[in-house]
C-alpha cells in the first residue's frame, strides 16, 4: 500500500507570490505521523523541500497550517499562510520537535495568534502577524535590556569586584594596590570585607586581589557578609555620608546605578568637611559609575555625575609648608654619609634613597626598577657648548625607567654617571656576595622578607611583585634619626631639591630643557607642553654638571 505521505507537490511562485498547487500531499496533525514522516524528494526533478498541508485542518484554528520538510537537513518547519488585506502571508514558526515544539505546542501558539491578531468571528485575520509580532520582539528586548541596565548600586559594587577592580580607560589594567585599598576602605569598610582578600602586585604594578583561604569567590564574600544597612537607621531623605559607614553598609546601595546624579553625590558628601575623605568617596563612586556605564547598566549617553562635583580644598594644609621645602647642601651631605653608614644594617636600601638624591626620581619609580632596565654600557660622546665650545662627556650606560612605574606613563631615560654608577656597584656588591640569592630576581630593590633558601636554584626565581622593597620606612627613620633631621626631612624633599637644582644649573635655559633631566612628562610645573625628550649629548652634559657638583659635596666624606 502507498503511504499517503510519498505524495508530491510542485510549488513555484508567480508574480503574485502565490503558490500553484499540482498535487499536494497531505499529513495528520498528530505527533506519531510528523516523527514517522519519510518523503520522496524524486519528483521528475529531485527537489530540496516537499511542503505538506494538514487535512485535519481545513476549517479548524489551525487553516492555513503547513510543514516544509527539507532533503538535507531533514528540518521540518512549520508554516502558518494568511491573508490579510486581500495579499497572501505566510508566519515561519520554530520547526518541529517532539520535545520543545511538538503538536500540543503548535496548537497552543496558533490559539495565541487567533487571540491576538484573528477575527473572533470567523477564521479570517484582522491583524498582520509579522508586524505584529516583530512589534512585540522589539518591546520585550527593550524591556529585557531595561532590566538588565537597571543594576543597583549594591549590585555594581559586587559586579565590580568579581571584575577584579578594572580601570575603564585602559582595558586589562586596575589602580594600583594602594589606590585599591584606599577605595575598598571606603566602598567595603575597614571589617571582614575588606579583610577577605590581600593585595599583591604584576609585573606592571597593576593591583591585584587575592583571596584569603576560605573564600573561593567574591561572591561567597559578600554571601558571608553581607550589606548592614538599615533603613531604619535613616529619615526617608537621609542619604548622608556616615563616618565608619562603607558605601556597601549605608543607604545609597539601595538606589540604581543610573540614579547617581551629581545632586545625589552632593548630598551624599555633605557631611563630611574633610576634602581628603570626600576626594576619595568620589573617586571610588567615580569607579563604580564608570565599571557600569562601561558594561552597559546605564543605557543611552548619560552625562557623567562626577564632572560638576565640585570639592574645596583649603588654601593651606598641614602639607604646603613641604611643597617647595628643599634640603641644603650640608643636609644633602649628611644623608649621604648616613646611607654609608647603614649599608650593614639595612642591605640594598639606603641606596634607594641615595638614587633619590642624585636623580630626582620619585621614590616609588626606583623602587620598580629592575636590573633588566638597566644598560652598562662605557659611552664617550661630544657636546658643543652655546658658546662653541667642545666638552667631552663620558657616562657608563643607560637605565630606562619603564612606563608603567611612572606618572607619566612615558619611558625615562637616565644616564649612568659617575655617582650613579657608585650606587649601582654597591647593589650588585649586595647582589652578588652578602645576598647572592639575589642573582635569582631581577628587581633592584628587593624586600628582606624573602627566604634566601627558595632562591638558591637557577630554576627558582622569582620576578613577582612578593620579592620587591615596598616601603623601606624604617631604613628612612633610621637616616632621619641619625641625621638629627627629624620633623624636618620628607622623602618628597628629595624630588624638589633636584628639580631647584637643575633650574640653577647653567645652560639650562628653559623649562624645555629641564624636564628632560627631570623626567617630567610637561612644564606645567614650570610652563608647557614639551613632547620630544630625547637624551642628547647636551642633556648628558647637564646630568654629569649635577653629578659633579653632588660627587665634589660627597668627597667630603672621605676627606673626613
Amino acid at each position: 500500500m502507498k503511504n499517503e505521505n510519498t505524495r508530491t507537490i510542485l510549488e513555484r511562485s508567480n508574480s503574485n507570490d502565490k503558490l500553484e498547487r499540482l498535487k499536494t500531499p497531505s499529513l495528520k496533525l498528530n505527533d506519531r505521523s510528523i516523527k514517522t514522516l519519510t518523503t520522496n524528494f524524486l519528483t521528475p526533478t529531485q527537489r530540496d523541500s516537499i511542503s505538506y498541508r494538514f487535512k485535519d485542518c481545513k476549517g479548524m484554528s489551525c487553516q492555513g497550517l503547513r510543514l516544509v520538510h527539507y532533503r538535507t537537513s531533514n528540518r521540518k518547519q512549520l508554516i502558518l499562510d494568511y491573508w490579510i488585506n486581500g495579499k497572501a502571508r505566510k508566519y515561519v514558526m520554530p520547526d518541529y520537535n517532539p520535545e520543545t515544539f511538538n503538536v500540543r505546542h503548535i496548537e497552543k501558539k496558533i490559539a495565541e495568534l487567533r487571540n491576538v491578531y484573528g477575527n473572533p468571528h470567523n477564521l479570517t485575520w484582522d491583524k498582520d502577524i509579522n508586524i505584529g509580532e516583530k512589534t512585540a520582539k522589539i518591546s520585550r528586548f527593550k524591556e529585557q535590556l531595561s532590566e538588565t541596565s537597571s543594576k543597583t548600586i549594591k549590585e555594581i559594587i559586587e559586579l565590580f569586584y568579581a571584575a577584579g577592580f578594572p580601570k575603564i580607560r585602559n582595558d586589562g589594567t586596575s589602580p594600583s594596590r594602594t589606590s585599591i585599598s584606599n577605595m575598598s576602605r571606603y566602598i567595603l569598610g575597614i571589617g571582614d570585607r575588606k579583610h577577605s582578600f590581600k593585595l599583591d602586585e604584576d609585573a606592571s604594578r597593576n593591583g591585584v586581589m587575592v583571596l584569603k583561604k576560605g573564600y573561593s569567590s567574591f561572591t561567597e564574600v559578600f554571601k558571608k557578609h553581607p550589606t548592614k544597612f538599615n533603613p531604619d537607621d535613616y529619615n526617608n531623605d537621609d542619604i548622608l555620608f556616615k563616618p565608619k559607614v562603607a558605601i556597601y553598609d549605608g543607604p545609597l546601595i539601595v538606589y540604581n546605578i543610573s540614579e547617581l546624579t551629581t545632586e545625589l553625590v552632593n548630598k551624599y558628601l555633605a557631611t563630611s568637611d574633610k576634602p581628603s575623605i570626600k576626594i576619595e568617596l568620589k573617586l571610588a563612586l567615580s569607579y563604580l559609575w564608570n565599571f557600569a556605564k562601561h558594561q552597559g547598566f546605564i543605557p543611552g549617553t548619560p552625562e557623567n555625575p562626577f564632572k560638576e562635583v565640585r570639592i574645596s580644598k583649603p588654601r593651606l594644609t598641614h602639607m604646603t609648608e613641604w611643597n617647595k621645602k628643599e634640603f641644603t647642601q650640608e643636609q644633602l651631605n649628611l644623608i649621604w654619609n648616613v646611607c654609608e653608614t647603614i649599608k650593614p644594617e639595612f642591605p640594598g636600601q639606603p641606596e634607594l634613597f641615595q638614587l633619590a638624591l642624585v636623580t630626582g626620581r620619585r621614590i616609588e619609580t626606583l623602587l620598580n626598577l629592575k636590573w633588566s632596565n638597566i644598560a652598562f654600557k662605557e659611552t664617550t660622546e661630544v657636546y658643543v657648548d652655546d658658546d662653541g665650545n667642545e666638552k667631552i662627556i663620558k657616562y657608563h650606560g643607560i637605565i630606562s625607567v619603564p612606563p608603567w612605574s611612572n606618572k607619566t606613563d612615558d619611558t625615562d631615560k637616565l644616564p649612568i654617571t659617575n655617582t650613579l654608577f657608585q650606587i649601582l656597584k654597591s647593589l650588585q656588591l649586595v647582589r652578588d656576595t652578602q645576598e647572592p640569592w639575589r642573582r635569582f630576581i631581577d628587581w633592584v630593590f628587593v624586600s628582606p622578607r624573602v627566604a634566601d633558601k627558595e632562591y638558591l636554584r637557577a630554576d627558582n626565581r622569582n620576578d613577582t611583585a612578593k620579592a620587591r622593597l615596598k616601603e623601606p620606612r624604617h631604613c628612612w627613620k633610621k637616616i632621619v634619626s641619625l641625621t638629627s633631621l627629624t620633623g624636618q626631612a620628607m622623602q618628597k624633599m628629595f624630588r624638589t631639591t633636584y628639580q631647584n637644582k637643575v633650574d640653577r644649573l647653567k645652560g639650562v635655559k628653559s623649562s624645555w630643557d629641564a624636564i628632560t633631566i627631570t623626567g617630567q612628562q610637561d612644564t606645567r610645573a614650570h610652563e608647557n607642553n614639551y613632547m620630544n625628550k630625547k637624551l642628547t649629548p647636551k642633556v648628558v652634559h647637564h646630568f654629569t654638571q649635577l653629578d659633579d657638583d653632588f660627587s665634589e659635596a660627597f668627597k667630603t666624606r672621605k676627606n673626613n
